[in-house]
């Protein structure tokens, strides 16, 4: 399976080529970075093995917080952590979609429309929650992401809403 890294290199010119132009500076700054990870375009680390005298030459990483060969680690350890503070009840995944034509205004505007949506969908489930219909408590927790790609902007929240009357 390839890498991110080797999608991006082989396809992305061709997607900067098509929507770079409506794309935030901040983006391109990133699939740039992850493109140049470990190829030796970021610079190249020489070591001497201790064993043996031998030079190793490794390609230097570049770093980036959404680079998935730079991050692994930290993102490992983190689903770790966040698996052990799991509530022991069953989970929902509920997505909110944002309308096509809303797309453009949110890929230029996303601060202000990703907290709006966030906002919006968070209390869309509390309602939800706190109806006897359906959960019937005003304790739900849920954590959200924002989930870009497939043609559509969707919003995941991860409801933990089966725990009537927890808390």
């Amino acid at each position: 399976m390839p890498s991110v890294a080797e999608v991006l290199r082989r396809y992305g010119p061709a997607y900067l080529e098509r929507y770079g132009a409506a794309m935030p500076p901040e983006h391109k700054k990133v699939l740039q970075a992850i493109s140049a990870c470990r190829t030796g375009e970021l610079g190249t680390a020489w070591y001497v093995c201790q064993s043996c005298g031998q030079e190793h030459a490794i390609a230097c990483a570049c770093g980036n917080r959404h680079c998935p060969s730079c991050q692994w680690g930290k993102t490992a350890g983190w689903l770790q952590q966040e698996t052990a503070r799991l509530l022991p009840c069953p989970y929902f995944l509920v997505t909110f979609t944002v309308p096509a034509p809303l797309r453009a205004v949110i890929r230029r505007h996303q601060r202000i429309a990703y907290a709006a949506l966030f906002e919006a969908s968070s209390a869309a489930l509390k309602t939800l929650a706190s109806n006897p219909r359906f959960v019937g408590s005003s304790h739900c927790g849920f954590g959200g992401c924002c989930i870009p790609g497939a043609g559509r902007w969707s919003i995941i929240l991860m409801s933990t809403t089966s725990c009537r009357g927890a808390g």
